[in-house]
């Protein structure tokens, strides 16, 4: 499944989609199955120091998830970000623990917690809300647009089959952020990054 989306993102990203990737169903109109809320900050770089006392920058997103459900629910986040030179990158992976530290550092919130620490029962309400951070590599200056998708906040799925291999897979209900980083600049600091759409998508 992991596989197919990555696919399907880095189409999605770089505009080369195909006509099954147009036809891909929407979410229902009205939610079919439970929603948890989900809140966000902007992007943005951080810079740590690496073993080889190197400048190494990455890339951050703080969110919040609530359970306003009326159930406890079962949370297994999976954040990708993708670009349009086709590169997609699932969060988390190949990032230093350091990062997240200092991370807590800048935010100043204790509630922060890893993308592995959130991994669970969200149980209802409010008090019980769970706030993370979606980490990932710098992507270089080349990159003039980013798709980061949150999968786990739905339980709305639907099964597709692909017209060529003829297999089916599973889509899920997946938030989609895209985001315009025009003029990428060499130094991640400097980088204008301009939201353009935030909607929801079978992915």
């Amino acid at each position: 499944m992991i596989k197919h989306s990555l696919w399907i993102c880095a189409l999605v990203a770089t505009g080369f989609c195909t006509s099954w990737v147009h036809a891909a169903p929407e979410p229902a109109i009205v939610p079919r199955s439970h929603e948890l809320a989900f809140t966000h900050g902007k992007p943005q770089p951080i810079a740590i120091r690496n073993t080889q006392g190197d400048i190494a920058w990455y890339w951050y997103m703080t969110y919040k998830v609530t359970n306003t459900t009326g159930k406890d629910r079962l949370f297994l986040p999976e954040v990708t970000v993708a670009y349009d030179d086709g590169k997609a990158i699932l969060t988390g992976r190949d990032v230093p623990a350091t990062v997240f530290k200092q991370i807590v550092r800048r935010e100043h919130n204790p509630l922060l917690k890893s993308s592995l620490a959130v991994v669970g029962k969200l149980l209802q309400g409010e008090d019980f809300a769970r706030e993370s951070v979606a980490i990932w590599p710098h992507f270089g200056k080349n990159v003039k647009e980013m798709r980061i998708f949150i999968a786990g906040l739905s339980g709305e799925t639907v099964k597709m089959t692909l017209p060529k291999s003829k297999k089916q897979v599973l889509l899920r209900k997946t938030l989609m952020l895209v985001y315009g980083m025009p003029g990428t600049d060499v130094h991640p600091q400097d980088q204008p990054v301009l939201k353009r759409t935030e909607r929801w998508i079978m992915r």
